[in-house]
């Protein structure tokens, strides 16, 4: 395989924690089987990689840890451990990542991994991580923008900056003139998940749940309407749900594992004022509410867009929230000595 630069490796790193979670989750929790699944689509990922393509197959379970012992020292590999460490366990990701590194023949494998992990929650936790081909300028009025949000959760903001969180809240998604999406996530021990989401369009309100039940206006239909707000196509199938805007928009609403993903095309004649979870149309970062203050620490961002009645936000569940924001786990306290190591692995990579 070619040698990679620093924004391939950057683009692997990122790839490494969705990567990985997503094969966990096809395997319903059975490592082993993720593994398995990882490597089975390395050779094609190895031999078409590229800044864009490490990004794509994220998607598609690529074997980042393997992928960065291959093009780079043993420091990326290092590197790819500590983004797997935000989302799994520590020793899973040790099991995960040491037996990648253990069969390509990186010695003292172990060790290096370990010190990796061990720095990961004080390295890069709450850090936003952002995307290498979030250069030049941030979508406009006639820009064409996506965002997503896919297990467990991760997000990807209109302007593709890639960040986490993995707390317990009811949030706003997207605020616009058109329309405005709530989120809620529950906990599932060390990671969380969107089980719920609450789209209000016109005056319509969709709500869809986990399983593929939905609500319309607070009811289960025995059919599905039509259109939304009078005038939205909507499309219901086992699969998914598909809100149509308008001009190639569309909202969907996919479940998947035990988690509701979310992915919306827009454009700026419609989402040029669009906020909240899903970033600031026009702004790079993740921006607050007075659209000035940005924020690095993701569980503050939660925050700032946590549904708050009392600021006038409307209330789109049917059901009320448990409790207030909960932050996420702090997954383990990291060794000095190893956090020490695991900065040096890195150093050279980092930008």
């Amino acid at each position: 395989p070619p040698r990679s630069s620093k924004r391939i490796n950057g683009a692997c790193v990122k790839a490494a924690s969705s990567a990985f979670q997503l094969a966990v989750d096809v395997a319903q929790g059975d490592y082993d089987t993720a593994i398995a699944l990882v490597q089975a689509v390395y050779d094609g990922v190895i031999i078409a990689l590229n800044v864009r393509k490490a990004r794509d197959y994220a998607k598609q379970l690529v074997p980042c840890v393997v992928i960065g012992a291959l093009v780079g020292p043993v420091g990326f590999a290092a590197c790819a451990a500590r983004a797997l460490a935000i989302c799994v366990a520590k020793q899973t990701a040790l099991r995960l990542a040491a037996q990648a590194a253990l069969e390509l023949g990186i010695r003292n494998a172990d060790l290096v991994l370990e010190a990796a992990i061990a720095g990961a929650c004080a390295l890069l936790r709450a850090t936003v991580r952002t995307c290498v081909e979030c250069e030049g300028e941030p979508c406009k009025g006639d820009s064409d923008c996506n965002s997503e949000e896919y297990p467990d959760p991760h997000f990807r903001t209109w302007n593709s900056e890639y960040y986490d969180f993995h707390g317990a809240c009811d949030m706003i998604y997207v605020r616009n003139d058109l329309l405005e999406l709530h989120i809620r996530t529950e906990r599932r021990g060390s990671w969380s998940a969107v089980s719920r989401t609450a789209l209000r369009l016109g005056s319509d309100t969709l709500e869809v749940l986990l399983g593929g039940a939905y609500l319309v206006n607070g009811v289960e239909p025995a059919t599905p309407p039509a259109v939304l707000g009078g005038m939205y196509p909507l499309e219901v199938s086992s699969g998914s749900i598909f809100v149509r805007l308008g001009g190639g928009q569309y909202i969907e609403f996919r479940n998947f594992f035990s988690n509701i993903v979310i992915r919306i095309d827009a454009h700026g004649s419609d989402f040029l004022e669009s906020a909240g979870m899903a970033g600031t149309w026009s702004m790079f970062g993740l921006v607050g509410r007075d659209r000035n203050t940005t924020f690095t620490d993701t569980s503050l961002f939660a925050e700032e867009w946590e549904v708050n009645a009392t600021l006038g936000d409307p209330i789109l569940f049917t059901t009320p929230a448990e409790s207030m924001c909960i932050e996420a786990p702090e997954m383990f306290t990291p060794d000095p000595a190893l956090l020490a190591v695991a900065e040096a692995a890195c150093a050279d990579l980092l930008e």
